[in-house]
């Protein structure tokens, strides 16, 4: 049976794709661009940063737009959309994720930081936020992190731990990382972008957002 019609569409791997539906089941129409239809991209991902979200489907609103795309006009583009992404607001930029088995991967959170091997990214970032809670005088304001709960997490520069996480709606301030704004970006927005130019037939950008084509 005819489920949908799409105007245009890119097909990254097996079930994941990215459409401009013109027409679903039961005759809906939709005017151009108005209906952008993902699987397995992180537009739908509840994980994904809502700035990144937003973002992606703007740029691939873009994309669907134009007949030929100008691949150095789409590095603005996309050069534009980071300079914004350096001023959101953390919890806009952050990851989501749940935090799981908190203690079959978390050895030490008191005086050091100690994790078991193949420790997943969420469970690390909290284990590093209730390290350095558990290292602060602030133990009556903030509530360590523990398995079940959601967490917002980012890319930090730490030489202890590069990610760290905190309870969404209660960023700890005094005792947060910097985030490392480069690796956000390339994690949330870029690298999401450069599977679908790479599927286009164009080659990636690279962390600068610069796009080259080869001479030979």
């Amino acid at each position: 049976e005819l489920e949908s019609i799409a105007k245009n569409a890119i097909w990254l791997a097996k079930k994941k794709y990215i459409q401009n539906i013109s027409w679903k089941d039961p005759d809906i129409h939709f005017e151009d661009l108005s209906k952008i239809s993902t699987k397995g991209f992180e537009i739908i991902q509840s994980s994904t940063p809502s700035f990144a979200r937003t973002k992606l489907k703007e740029l691939m609103t873009y994309i669907f737009s134009r007949d030929d795309l100008d691949m150095k006009d789409f590095a603005s583009k996309l050069k534009e959309i980071k300079r914004e992404f350096k001023l959101a607001n953390i919890e806009h930029i952050s990851f989501s994720r749940k935090v799981n088995n908190y203690t079959k991967y978390i050895v030490n959170d008191y005086d050091e930081f100690e994790i078991a091997s193949r420790c997943p990214i969420g469970v690390r970032a909290a284990g590093y936020h209730n390290y350095l809670l558990n290292n602060s005088e602030l133990k009556s304001k903030y509530q360590p992190l523990g398995s079940g709960e959601k967490a917002k997490y980012y890319h930090s520069k730490e030489e202890v731990c590069d990610v760290f996480a905190y309870a969404a709606g209660d960023y700890p301030y005094e005792f947060a990382p910097d985030i490392d704004y480069d690796t956000q970006f390339e994690k949330s927005i870029l690298d999401p972008i450069n599977r679908v130019v790479v599927a286009m037939g164009f080659k990636s950008f690279d962390s600068n957002l610069l796009y080259t084509t080869s001479l030979f």
